[in-house]
């Protein structure tokens, strides 16, 4: 806007067509970039959450064979013991 324009409209109209344009930018770009921007994210956040879960499994699954591990370490010390006081 020039100096022009606000003389033959009045700064008060100036303003406010300057505010709506403002208004309308800020609008277009939550609208658009920042729409993409989150669609992004949510694509990362979910293949967290999948990694995440993976290594739960992942983890579980070495727990389990850790338990198993420990239960045949103490039949075989069990029956060592069994055999020496037998």
């Amino acid at each position: 806007m020039d100096a022009e324009t606000i003389k033959s409209l009045g700064f008060p109209i100036a303003a406010t067509c300057g505010l709506a344009w403002y208004i309308w930018r800020v609008t277009r770009f939550l609208l658009t970039d920042l729409k993409a921007s989150i669609e992004e994210m949510k694509d990362i956040v979910i293949q967290l959450i999948n990694a995440k879960n993976d290594q739960s499994k992942v983890l579980s699954n070495v727990e389990t064979r850790i338990a198993e591990v420990r239960e045949q370490q103490r039949n075989i010390v069990s029956e060592f013991r069994m055999k020496k006081n037998g």
